[in-house]
């Protein structure tokens, strides 16, 4: 059975809402919520329930964009 979860960047000793307030101009905001929102479609298509997990192993640090990630239970 895999676990799939949309994982979203990990700014440490940061709150990633007053990151992208501060960092961001409102075309890359409205952007990064297009993303959000359509990877949230691709989970609800394939009938994914999403959910917030405990703690993930795995975190994408590199980009500023969400991620569907997938894990083996």
């Amino acid at each position: 059975m895999s676990i799939y979860a949309l994982v979203m960047d990990y700014f440490p000793d940061r709150d990633l809402r007053k990151f992208i307030k501060q960092n961001l101009r409102w075309l890359q905001r409205l952007r990064f919520l297009n993303d959000i929102a359509l990877s949230l479609r691709i989970m609800h298509e394939l009938k994914i329930v999403h959910w917030r997990p405990p703690r993930w192993k795995y975190m994408n640090y590199m980009q500023l964009s969400p991620t569907l990630g997938c894990r083996d239970q």
